[in-house]
């Protein structure tokens, strides 16, 4: 009876309090899908919170429900204090009581194998923290993806991370170079990798970390070691040469699920008896120089396949990647069917409609996805899908777009 007189009285209007990491693209991306959503909702608003405001006791006092990055058990009794709903973007660990919206780290780990797997690589590692619960999922997910596509994985063994230093140094900070010991040891641990090899990193961080080593080490990104990233992070994948490639988590969405939940919370019982929890699926991968090659010989190889990925959307005929690779096309459809098992123009079709899936699955129109990949025609693109997957384009997308 108490709960129900307390989601009367916040029912009119509530205010949710914000507090995550702003400094970094993630972070941005889900207050920014959290305000998004708060703007449909005409009995809502957001405050935006300070990590000092924790203690504060008339600051939380004036705030309905948080959404917040739970970072440890201070923050967790703290919280718990205030008696109104709480929302985790973090997901360190179970928190009886609390929603959570959170990143499905084992899609994103799948993403990041397919990517490497569908380049022919062998040789696989990851490099990430050791007990802080994102990054340890998604190295599980990470080797076992890899070992179910036959490969073993070499792991970035590390001294366990105390999350309180985690959380100062990572989430809340602006430290981009690893401790000198760390360093030390990620740069012997990428010496002794067998080459060329992918290195999936826990976050876009760990990346730009990883890639400056290689370049401290004379190590050749992305011909010995490819690297990828999570967050696409304009600013930590930009301010690297070579680029460097990411996955794009969602984290707009994962702000929108944050206050869906956290609206749930406040105006019905049960979802605040059994708080709800929501995974977002990961938006796309995003490729860049740090993972564009292919470990395939002879080199010209990896060029044309590198050649075709950046423009197979945009028109090109096999005759295009003959000349830019200044071969005779006898010697290159002979080389594509040796190492490949298909014809140039057949590699053309499959990255032509592997990036019309990730469009149609983006929710982009038929119309609009048969410009983008470069058909001549929407009819044309309609027959060449449906010749493959035996269905049509938009029978596809209703059954892949949840």
């Amino acid at each position: 009876m108490i709960i129900e007189k307390e989601l009367m009285v916040v029912s009119e209007s509530s205010r949710i309090g914000v507090l995550v990491e702003r400094q970094r693209a993630y972070g941005r991306r889900l207050c920014e899908g959290a305000a998004a959503y708060a703007c449909e909702c005409p009995d809502l608003s957001l405050g935006m919170m300070e990590w000092r405001d924790l203690d504060d006791s008339r600051k939380l006092s004036g705030y309905d429900a948080f959404i917040v990055r739970v970072l440890d058990d201070r923050m967790d009794r703290i919280l718990r204090r205030t008696h109104k709903p709480v929302v985790d973007v973090f997901f360190g660990k179970h928190r009886e009581g609390f929603g959570v919206a959170d990143l499905d780290n084992v899609a994103i780990a799948r993403l990041a194998a397919e990517h490497f797997t569908s380049r022919g690589f062998r040789e696989f590692a990851y490099c990430g923290y050791n007990g802080i619960n994102f990054s340890d999922v998604r190295r599980t997910a990470f080797v076992q993806a890899v070992e179910q596509a036959g490969h073993a994985c070499h792991v970035f063994v590390a001294r366990k991370n105390d999350p309180g230093d985690f959380s100062e140094n990572v989430v809340k900070g602006e430290r981009y170079a690893p401790r000198a010991d760390e360093a030390k040891a990620i740069r012997l641990w990428l010496r002794k990798l067998p080459k060329p090899v992918a290195v999936f990193c826990s976050h876009d961080l760990r990346a730009h970390q990883v890639l400056a080593l290689c370049q401290d080490a004379g190590i050749a990104v992305p011909q010995e070691v490819a690297i990828l990233g999570v967050d696409d992070d304009a600013i930590l994948c930009g301010f690297t040469m070579p680029t460097l490639s990411s996955i794009d988590p969602n984290g707009f969405e994962t702000g929108r699920e944050a206050v869906r939940i956290a609206r749930e919370m406040l105006r019905d019982p049960k979802a605040r008896s059994v708080p709800p929890q929501s995974f977002v699926k990961p938006l796309r991968l995003i490729v860049r120089e740090s993972t564009e090659v292919y470990p395939i010989d002879p080199p010209w190889l990896s060029d044309a396949l590198v050649f075709i990925n950046r423009n197979a959307a945009n028109g090109i005929s096999a005759a295009d990647v003959f000349a830019h690779v200044g071969l005779s096309h006898t010697t290159v459809g002979s080389a594509f069917r040796l190492k490949l098992g298909v014809s140039v123009q057949d590699y053309l079709s499959k990255t032509r409609l592997s990036e019309a899936c990730r469009l149609l699955r983006s929710g982009a129109s038929v119309t609009d996805v048969a410009r983008r990949t470069g058909f001549s025609s929407v009819q044309y693109f309609c027959r060449v899908f449906a010749s493959v997957y035996k269905i049509s384009p938009l029978a596809w997308q209703a059954a892949n777009v949840r």
